[in-house]
């Protein structure tokens, strides 16, 4: 059974950038117009969003390895709530 230490950065990585992306998320001015905040949200969830399409391409062989993916997936599929 081989690591997955390549997985487990990545998923390291992902947790930094999503703890930048909530951050900049809820610095959305609450009275901008729903476009202005779409493209806000599109533009800070893009490096997000290559992270977790990086890892669930991966394959996984631990615990930890599977939970990487899992909280990837989640994003993806967009269940991932505040504190991941």
């Amino acid at each position: 059974m081989s690591d997955d230490r390549d997985l487990i950065e990545l998923g390291r990585r992902f947790d930094e950038a999503y703890a930048t992306y909530q951050a900049m998320i809820d610095a959305i001015p609450d009275r901008v117009s729903i476009g202005t905040e779409t493209a806000a949200i599109d533009a800070v969830a893009q490096p997000v969003r290559a992270l977790a399409s990086q890892i669930a391409e991966m394959p996984a062989t631990t615990d930890e390895g599977h939970a990487v993916k899992a909280k990837a997936h989640a994003f993806l599929a967009g269940q991932v709530r505040d504190g991941n």
